[in-house]
């Protein structure tokens, strides 16, 4: 299984108990997994339905929609990196059961980093990234918030790591490249440090659509007052 798209109607259950008939034990295990072991003790031992709401919740499914958008969701993996996406798909698939094989792991793991779809993702990181660079020793204010869209975009991180990956690239290329004033670097150093500690306790609690929405008002005044300067 990929995904699960389930309609908000829909219920799930397996009568065996009330029919005297038994699943296979693969079947058994792989709802546990899906399910969770007190979900698949309810429909397999109760014969009990589980409703849509709580599939998704479970993990028994996925996603919430109708055919639309499960056809709208396969759409959308044909057009990211298959290998990458066929070897996580087997290892999410495997429980332990008997397709389990390290060796293969391994094997199609070390394909995934050399192959040409990891070297294109790599090529249009690098390339943005540079552009970024280039833009930012004219407009350095502008350029976290450019960092910040690249790596949301080119790599599947929340928006917490990528803020943290875009702070250190963001540090390592002003530090190389720059010219910069130290008591002023100092000064923020010392503001990035309780800055920090406050994100740690209270930033991490706000819903990511707060956070978003910080990105987006603070790049909106910059652009204003560049238009307006």
């Amino acid at each position: 299984m990929t995904f699960g798209v389930v309609a908000p109607t829909a219920v799930f259950g397996v009568p065996t108990a009330k029919l005297g008939l038994v699943a296979d034990a693969w079947t058994l295990r792989r709802l546990a997994m899906l399910a969770g072991g007190g979900v698949a003790r309810r429909v397999m031992l109760a014969a009990q339905q589980v409703t849509a709401a709580e599939a998704l919740a479970c993990g028994l499914a996925d996603a919430e929609g109708d055919l639309s958008d499960a056809i709208g969701l396969a759409t959308h993996c044909t057009e990211l990196a298959p290998m990458s996406i066929g070897y996580s798909k087997r290892v999410l698939n495997d429980f332990g059961g008997s397709d389990r094989n390290e060796a293969w792991e391994e094997e199609e793991f070390e394909r995934c980093w050399v192959s040409a779809d990891f070297a294109e993702g790599t090529a249009a990181l690098v390339v943005g990234l540079f552009g970024a660079s280039v833009y930012g020793g004219y407009f350095g204010a502008a350029q976290g918030v450019i960092y910040l869209a690249l790596l949301s975009l080119l790599l599947v991180a929340d928006l917490q790591v990528a803020n943290a990956i875009k702070n250190v690239l963001a540090a390592v290329l002003f530090m190389v490249f720059a010219d910069p004033d130290w008591a002023v670097v100092g000064l923020i150093a010392v503001g990035a440090v309780v800055g920090g500690r406050l994100g740690s306790t209270v930033g991490r609690k706000l819903p990511p659509a707060a956070l978003r929405a910080v990105i987006v008002v603070v790049g909106a005044l910059a652009i204003v007052r560049v238009l307006w300067r």
